[in-house]
């Protein structure tokens, strides 16, 4: 293992908050919400994409990573498509297969730069290194991250916060560095490590749930909030390391054991022995949305919850129970109609909601004579069941 530079802070902020996922509160959309936006992706030959693996809401666009097109798209904000980044432009997150000789799509993963006008690939095969593309599709450099990073967040400030990957196995331990997080500045800057590890005991990569995210956006631009497997405690992470721990308590009959991660009597077996059983066994994504905690729970049934906890009052929204109403046009909001949640800012939620829901949902309420905004109205008249999805863009209410 290389020399690593462990980082001593000071004690953090801890901070308890008791939930109970299963008795969250549900109800009408307009007793939750400011505003409830539909956003129709326009459906053209060139824009026709098969689903949103990542979504980026920036001051211009909707920005939608497909995999299955091999492209990221660029949406107007009033849903109309501006262009396209295809494969062609990748130019080194593209390998040729050695049999067949037919190049393939290998991007794991996208995101904004912190500055706001470029956005990063990356590759499975690459995982530290982030190609820098220009909203115009053009490779402008490159970042190199830390050795075996799974996963990252930018900073406003420029900042890197990481996720170490975990070995594969204990026969590689000594090549990997034993702690969750580095933090970094630059290519050029040494690392500080966050959150150490024993890898002797501690769930290795074959065992682990695996995120999509493990960042998400924290109370202010310079913070993230780290989610980690098989863990009820959330980190909010600066540049300066930990500044805060958030303990999610759970009803006992809802929770994985204590140390559940790092205890080996559980020691690759942690995935059978969740098997059957309704657990929460990780908080799969969480963000802050105005002043409120957004979470969204994994468990084996149901297999997600999306929870909105408000410090001030204590109360507990689920937005897999919000009903449509008069706010959603009668438009679905809920669980089994939308997908899950692809991205929050500070004020908004956005999750998608696939064309054939929207026109069911339109022929169901037509006894009620919703009325539409204008873009919606277009949308039914020129679209069919089989166009690109719909943005859903929630706005809580202040003070729930």
């Amino acid at each position: 293992m290389a020399h690593v530079v462990v980082r001593s802070q000071d004690p953090v902020e801890k901070q308890k908050v008791m939930i109970d996922p299963l008795n969250a509160m549900g109800g009408a959309a307009s007793k939750y919400f400011d505003d409830v936006q539909f956003i129709p992706l326009q459906t053209t030959k060139e824009s026709l994409f098969g689903r949103i693996d990542q979504l980026f809401v920036t001051p211009e666009y909707y920005v939608i990573l497909d995999k299955d097109t091999e492209a990221v798209l660029f949406f107007n904000k009033d849903g109309s498509f501006h262009h396209k980044v295809n494969r062609l432009k990748f130019d080194r997150v593209f390998r040729t297969g050695s049999n067949e000789g037919q190049r393939r799509s290998i991007i794991s993963s996208i995101s904004i730069a912190a500055t706001g006008d470029r956005f990063y690939v990356r590759s499975v095969f690459e995982p530290n290194v982030l190609y820098v593309y220009s909203f115009d599709g053009e490779r402008v450099g490159k970042i190199m991250l830390p050795r075996y990073t799974q996963d990252y967040f930018q900073l406003k400030n420029g900042y890197f916060v990481c996720k170490q990957l975990r070995p594969y196995s204990e026969k590689r331990i000594n090549e990997f560095v034993p702690f969750d997080i580095s933090i970094v500045k630059d290519s050029l800057s040494a690392p500080g490590f966050y959150l150490p590890v024993n890898f002797r005991n501690a769930t290795l990569l074959d065992d682990l749930s695996m995120h999509m995210n493990y960042f998400n956006r924290g109370p202010v631009d310079s913070v993230c909030l780290y989610s980690p497997d098989f863990s009820y405690t959330l980190y909010q992470l600066d540049a300066g390391g930990i500044q805060k721990e958030i303990e999610i308590l759970l009803p006992k009959d809802l929770s994985i054991p204590l140390n559940f991660d790092t205890d080996s009597i559980y020691k690759g077996k942690r995935q059978e022995w969740l098997k059957g059983k309704s657990l929460v066994h990780c908080i799969w994504a969480a963000s802050f949305v105005k002043n409120y905690l957004l979470m969204d729970l994994r468990m084996t049934n149901p297999a997600a919850v999306t929870l909105l906890y408000s410090p001030q009052s204590g109360r507990l929204i689920t937005l897999d129970k919000i009903a449509a109403d008069i706010k959603t046009a009668y438009l679905p909001v809920s669980t089994g109609s939308r997908s899950e949640m692809l991205f929050s800012d500070h004020e908004n939620i956005y999750f998608s909601v696939p064309s054939v829901a929207m026109f069911a949902a339109k022929e169901a309420a037509r006894d009620k004579h919703p009325v539409y905004p204008a873009l919606l109205e277009n949308y039914f008249n020129t679209q069919d069941r089989k166009s690109n999805p719909v943005l859903l863009q929630l706005r809580p209410k202040s003070n729930l």
